[in-house]
C-alpha cells in the first residue's frame, strides 16, 4: 500500500534503550531515597483491603468487553463478539510482550485478515483504533478537568524541592520525545496515514463516534481501577486526579523501549502520585498493586486466553 500504519511510529522509540535505562536509574533513586520505603511498600501492599482489588479486577475484564465492542464497531466486516472478545484477552498477553502494545496490535491485525479483511483495511482498522484511543483519552481527560467547579488545588500538584525527583522523571521523558530523530516528521507522515485511515469510515462516520465513545469507557475503566488500587491502601485518590495520573504513567510507558512499558510505567505512576503528595512508600505500593492488575494479572489472563484462540484455529 505503501503506507506505514500510524502505530509504527512507536518503533521508533524501540532502538533508544538509554530511555530505559534512564527511567531504571530514576525509579531506583524514588525507591531507595527514603529510609525503609521497600519495607513500607510490601506491608502496605499485603494489608491490602481485597474487595477493592477485586473491584479492580472485575474493571480490568470489563475494559477488554469495551475494547471488544470498539473493534467490533470499527471492523468493515462482521465480527463475532466471542471470538473478538478472547482475541482481546489474548493481547493482554501479547500487547506486553513488546514495547508501546505492538503484540496487541499484531493479534489484531492477523484476526482481522482472517476475518476477511484485505490487509489495507486491516491496517486501517488498526490504525484507527489505535489513533482514537488517544483521542478518547484527551477527550475524557480535558472534559473532566473543565468540568471541574471551584478549586483547581486537586489537579495541578503542589510541587515541593522534595518533590525534584518527580518532576524531572516528567520532564526528562518528555524531552526524550522531542529529542528523537526525525519525530516530527513521523508526526506529519502518522497525520496523512490518520486522514487515509479515516476515508474509509467517510460515509459510516457513526462507527468512529461509537469507538471514541467506547474509548472513553476503557480510559474511565483503568481510571478508576486505579482508584480502587489506592483505596485497598487507603489512599483517597479522586477520579480526575487518577485520570491524570494515568495519563502520565501512560506516557512514560509509551516512551520506554521495554515490554510493556514496564519500568517506564512504573516510574511515571510513582512520579506522578508522589507530585501530588502522596508519600513514596505509599505511591509505590499503589503502584505496584494497580500494575499487578493490570500487568501481570493481564499476562495469565491473555496465556489462558491464547490456547483458547489456538484451540479454536481463530488466529
Amino acid at each position: 500500500m505503501g503506507h506505514v500504519p500510524f502505530y509504527q511510529l512507536s518503533k521508533k522509540f524501540v532502538n533508544h534503550t538509554w530511555v530505559y535505562i534512564i527511567g531504571l536509574i530514576l525509579l531506583g533513586y524514588i525507591i531507595f531515597a527514603r529510609h525503609n520505603v521497600i519495607g513500607l511498600t510490601i506491608n502496605a501492599i499485603v494489608a491490602a483491603k481485597l474487595q477493592w482489588i477485586i473491584a479492580s479486577l472485575l474493571l480490568v475484564f470489563c475494559s477488554q468487553i469495551a475494547a471488544t465492542l470498539k473493534y467490533i464497531s470499527l471492523s468493515l466486516k462482521h465480527l463475532k463478539f466471542m471470538p473478538t472478545l478472547l482475541v482481546q484477552l489474548t493481547s493482554m498477553l501479547t500487547s506486553r510482550l513488546l514495547p508501546a502494545g505492538l503484540g496487541g496490535v499484531g493479534v489484531n491485525y492477523v484476526y482481522l485478515r482472517r476475518c476477511r479483511h484485505t490487509n489495507g483495511e486491516a491496517v486501517a482498522v488498526v490504525g484507527t483504533n489505535s489513533f482514537l484511543g488517544f483521542v478518547g483519552h484527551v477527550i475524557i481527560v480535558t472534559s473532566l478537568v473543565l468540568t471541574i467547579h471551584g478549586s483547581w488545588d486537586g489537579i495541578i500538584p503542589q510541587i515541593h524541592w522534595s518533590h525534584w525527583y518527580s518532576v524531572s522523571l516528567i520532564v526528562i521523558f518528555i524531552g526524550v520525545v522531542f529529542a528523537i530523530s526525525n519525530f516530527r516528521h513521523q508526526i506529519h507522515k502518522s497525520i496523512g496515514q490518520i486522514t487515509h485511515y479515516l476515508a474509509l469510515y467517510k460515509h459510516q462516520f457513526n462507527k468512529v463516534i461509537t469507538a471514541i465513545f467506547y474509548t472513553i469507557i476503557i480510559t474511565l475503566l483503568y481510571a478508576t481501577a486505579l482508584f480502587c488500587c489506592a483505596r485497598a491502601l487507603n489512599v483517597f485518590l479522586p477520579l480526575v486526579t487518577a485520570l491524570i495520573v494515568l495519563s502520565v504513567g501512560i506516557a512514560a510507558a509509551t516512551v520506554t523501549p521495554s515490554p510493556g512499558g514496564l519500568i517506564g510505567a512504573e516510574a511515571g505512576l510513582t512520579a506522578a502520585l508522589v507530585a501530588y503528595g502522596i508519600g513514596a512508600s505509599r505511591a509505590i505500593a499503589v503502584t505496584v498493586l494497580y500494575r499487578l492488575v493490570t500487568f501481570w494479572f493481564s499476562l495469565l489472563i491473555g496465556a489462558i486466553s491464547l490456547i483458547g484462540v489456538e484451540r479454536k484455529k481463530i488466529i
